[in-house]
């Protein structure tokens, strides 16, 4: 997982670094706390296997890493101070760019509100409205059962490609659990041996607890 570390609801310089301290990303941000839930989404999502982050996305799969802030500064900062920082650690990190990107205007309350909202999870892109309990219960359903994945999609909301997607290109990371209302609509009151649910379809599916 990517474990905030300190305070981050700041305007500054940030890294990404290993448990062992090893620094393998710098990057600025007008809200930091902003660029962490991007990171996180996409780490979880898997989405850095085809980027120059693929390093990262390796590590991540293999560890936790630490998501920080380097130095808070003003926004006319953030640049030189990237730039810094980028030339201080570039013999570990994976940064493609080796200095500071020029900022656009700043954002409107309108805007920030709206990208605040989409870190959140819930209008996303990357993940289409699924948290990552979804996912995780989406990937167990699609390892121990015969339901039609159609039929999972419905359940969940989502498309029938997420859901083959997950475990795959998208939130390769996680680990699967046992959706709990599957034992509600199986009408049992604790976990037992079962042999089939009746999918959405109608059509009998196996299934294994």
């Amino acid at each position: 997982m990517l474990t905030k570390q300190g305070k981050i609801n700041v305007m500054g310089v940030y890294g990404i670094k290993t448990m062992q301290g090893v620094v393998k990303y710098i990057g600025s941000a007008l809200e930091v706390n902003d660029a962490y839930s991007r990171h996180r989404t996409n780490l979880i999502n898997g989405d850095y296997y085809e980027t120059n982050k693929h390093e990262l996305q390796a590590l991540f799969n293999q560890e936790d890493l630490i998501f920080y802030v380097i130095k808070e500064c003003k926004r006319d900062d953030l640049d030189k101070e990237e730039t810094k920082y980028i030339k201080l650690y570039y013999k570990t990190i994976v940064n493609r760019d080796k200095k500071g990107k020029r900022r656009k205007n700043k954002s409107t309350p309108e805007e920030t509100l709206k990208r605040r909202q989409s870190n959140l999870g819930e209008n996303n892109p990357h993940n289409t409205c699924l948290t990552e309990k979804d996912a995780s219960e989406i990937l167990w359903l699609k390892k121990n059962t015969k339901i039609k994945q159609k039929d999972i999609a419905q359940e969940y909301e989502c498309s029938p490609n997420l859901v083959s997607r997950i475990g795959n290109d998208r939130w390769k990371s996680i680990e699967s659990i046992k959706p709990t209302w599957l034992l509600e609509k199986l009408g049992i009151e604790k976990e037992v041996d079962c042999t089939a649910i009746l999918s959405t379809s109608g059509t009998p599916a196996s299934v294994h607890m």
